[in-house]
């Protein structure tokens, strides 16, 4: 039986086998009907939390599942886990997560897009990752962030934060796209509730919007974390590679930046500094945007006016 990686090397081996290309390939095929509802994110970016909120609009706040994943599957993960997403869900309409960037996906449905301050992304997802996808501190900070974030071709290619922001920005204005930030999101949530009900033709009654508002606030989430923590497909996958490593961490966390507060200063800065350096080749010099401060002024937009709830 394995273990976890030690090296960069053993981690971007292992990473390259957790999803099949049988998989993806399987999810690839699927025809969307035009209800049918994918949450497109990279990770870290608030995936689980929209889940939770589109779920719970549906669903009128139903909490019946084990895990999430059960209602809203991943959508090219599902194969390899053995879930077919040509089922019938519990509830309409159809819900699906998926990590693929939007440009990759087939086409025919509607899409709730999210994207993230690239420093917090890489940050939570190293924090996320260390000691559950690879043993803890063996990997430094900067070498993860080096392979995933600060190269011109890295190891996950396409489904790089950088092209999930490119294609956010390129679809941002289509009608069957909801192109959310963030910070938007956690600062402004019953309005968030508000845009994604109307979005996915809920009718939205003030009592839904609190239902929905209150089991998607970190502290109830944090309650009831192990419903959040994708358990089900890291089993199957673990058993399927022959790994044993550390309990994953928390994919839900109260005040997450507590976590990686001991970084040395030297080392954000540094961080810092080639995460500007891949903006300005990545988006800059492709749609003038300076720095993620302009998209989050465009994005703002969306909360002037929203409609009367009831």
């Amino acid at each position: 039986m394995l273990h976890l990686p030690t090296i960069i090397e053993e981690f971007l081996k292992s990473e390259e086998h957790f999803i099949t290309k049988e998989s993806i390939n399987k999810a690839l095929c699927y025809q969307p009907q035009s209800l049918d509802i994918f949450i497109v994110t990279h990770m870290k970016c608030g995936t689980t939390w929209m889940q939770q909120i589109s779920h719970g609009l549906r669903s009128h706040g139903s909490m019946n599942f084990d895990e999430i994943f059960e209602v809203v599957p991943w959508f090219e993960v599902a194969y390899d886990v053995g879930v077919d997403i040509l089922q019938p869900q519990v509830n309409s309409p159809h819900l699906f997560k998926t990590h693929l960037p939007l440009s990759r996906l087939p086409q025919g449905g509607k899409y709730i897009v999210i994207i993230r301050e690239p420093k917090d992304v890489l940050l939570s997802d190293y924090y996320f990752q260390n000691g559950s996808s690879f043993e803890k501190d063996s990997i430094s900070l900067i070498e993860f962030a080096q392979q995933f974030y600060f190269l011109e071709n890295n190891p996950i290619g396409d489904a790089s934060l950088w092209k999930h922001i490119q294609d956010f920005w390129n679809y941002r204005k289509n009608v069957n796209v909801l192109a959310l930030c963030y910070e938007h999101i956690k600062n402004n949530l019953p309005e968030t509730v508000k845009l994604v009900a109307n979005f996915m033709g809920i009718n939205l009654t003030p009592d839904l919007q609190n239902l929905v508002v209150i089991q998607s606030s970190a502290d109830f989430m944090y309650k009831h974390k192990e419903k959040f923590d994708e358990h089900i497909v890291l089993k199957s996958r673990d058993d399927a590679l022959d790994c044993t490593g550390s309990i994953r961490q928390n994919k839900v966390n109260a005040d997450e930046k507590l976590k990686y507060s001991h970084i040395n200063k030297e080392t954000l800065s540094d961080i810092q500094y080639e995460l500007e350096k891949m903006w300005q080749r990545k988006i800059t010099d492709v749609f003038g945007l300076q720095s993620y401060t302009d998209i989050l002024k465009e994005r703002m937009s969306l909360y002037q006016n929203l409609p009367t709830v009831g």
